[in-house]
């Protein structure tokens, strides 16, 4: 029995400081297309760890331009690095294409 009790403070110690170590934050990304049918952004919604780096990218419907980002991002280049640091919720607005009518 006393040759046990070594090996079961062993296990408890180990138990207890593994347990103690903490988890580094999650940020969640919302994304919201404006109009609808303008285009899509990719990734459009996710998890993503204190730190984390990604790529959005806004990409136009047949007919319509990216004009830029609102929300808690702003900006009008395309793509965009989002480090998260807080949770984002990013709108892409994009805008009818106008052809010029000559005659």
């Amino acid at each position: 029995m006393i040759q046990r009790i070594p090996l079961f403070l062993l296990i408890l110690t180990f138990f207890v400081f593994s347990c103690g170590t903490e988890n580094e934050p999650t940020y969640t990304l919302t994304t919201t297309v404006s109009p609808n049918e303008g285009g899509t952004i990719s990734p459009s919604e996710g998890e993503f760890t204190e730190g984390e780096q990604i790529t959005l990218t806004g990409t136009p419907s047949e007919g319509w331009v990216f004009s830029r980002w609102e929300g808690d991002w702003n900006g009008t280049s395309n793509p965009v690095t989002v480090t998260f640091d807080k949770n984002y919720n990013i709108i892409g607005v994009f805008e009818r294409r106008n052809y010029p009518l000559n005659i």
